[in-house]
């Protein structure tokens, strides 16, 4: 039950080794099953003990939407349009998807870029949300060039634009922006975030509870993120992260990636929430209401 004290134990033995990378990683994913133990002692899900739930569903983006190319290297655009209409027709009021070509491909992949927002832009219509994630592919200027030439698309934000460490660049990005800009997934403890609040890196802070110190580290950014009027949504469509962004008013939405035709023989874990017209909720099952699925496991357990 000592989540706290647990942490600053774990973080002080760790931090003459290292802080950031697969020792927060380390950290987040001991800290996630202590909290799961947690609830499940108190016979609580984790929401409640995080404050309870603020809603009672959340609402998610489909996010997929890679770029595949044709023979000829150019992106297939119809088969995008077939993913996003799947979407639409799923009800899903908000996607998210990928830039496919970057700063080595020169200005013709610049258009390209274009064209795929351009695509399913025309495929979803005005009335549901479109972002784009530039996964840390760019430096600042290209970066700046590519979203004026996406800017006309109404998009809800442009994530990622640059490599995590170019804190700067982030910087010179956001001055420049017409949109919204978006990161954090690769950020790994709430000092991190305090130097994003003051250099004013981004409008919204994306950590992963997986990555970022679980529960107990990323609670402390959601707090400074709402004291000071930034948006939180978590950067993952994993069930620790629906609980964080139900608990927390400042999260507005989660990242969700829709299932691929597998059935639960497949499923390491079992009682994931799946969407509904757009919507997800949480199961009231004490932790994060996630089981083993014991069948699963034993193909990948090795008994010397």
């Amino acid at each position: 039950l000592r989540t706290n004290w647990l942490w600053e134990k774990m973080f002080s033995v760790c931090i003459g080794q290292a802080r950031d990378g697969v020792t927060s990683s380390a950290i987040s994913l001991i800290d996630t099953a202590l909290w799961d133990l947690k609830g499940r002692v108190l016979g609580q899900p984790v929401y409640n003990l995080l404050g309870g739930k603020t809603r009672d569903k959340i609402r998610v983006y489909a996010s997929e939407l890679y770029v595949s190319a044709t023979d000829r290297g150019d992106p297939d655009l119809e088969l995008l349009r077939e993913e996003a209409q799947q979407y639409v027709d799923q009800g899903f009021t908000a996607v998210k998807q990928r830039f496919g070509f970057g700063p080595w491909d020169g200005v013709v992949g610049m258009r390209k870029n274009r064209s795929v927002v351009e695509a399913v832009r025309e495929t979803i219509g005005d009335e549901i949300e479109q972002m784009v994630d530039c996964c840390r592919s760019f430096d600042a200027d290209y970066a700046i060039r590519m979203m004026r030439l996406v800017e006309e698309f109404d998009l809800s934000w442009y994530e990622e634009p640059v490599l995590p460490h170019d804190w700067s660049g982030y910087v010179k990005v956001r001055e420049a922006a017409s949109m919204p800009v978006s990161g954090g997934e690769n950020e790994y403890s709430k000092n991190a975030f305090a130097k994003w609040l003051t250099m004013g890196c981004a409008d919204i802070w994306q950590p992963d509870v997986d990555r970022c110190g679980g529960i107990t580290e990323v609670q402390k950014i959601v707090n400074m993120a709402e004291a000071n009027d930034i948006k939180v949504i978590p950067h993952g469509g994993w069930v620790p992260n629906f609980h964080m962004v139900i608990a927390n008013m400042t999260c507005p939405m989660a990242e969700y990636f829709p299932p691929h035709q597998r059935g639960d023989d497949m499923e390491v874990l079992l009682g994931k929430p799946t969407a509904v017209d757009g919507y997800i909720k949480l199961s009231d099952s004490p932790g994060f209401g996630l089981e083993l699925n014991e069948d699963v496991l034993k193909r990948y357990r090795w008994e010397g």
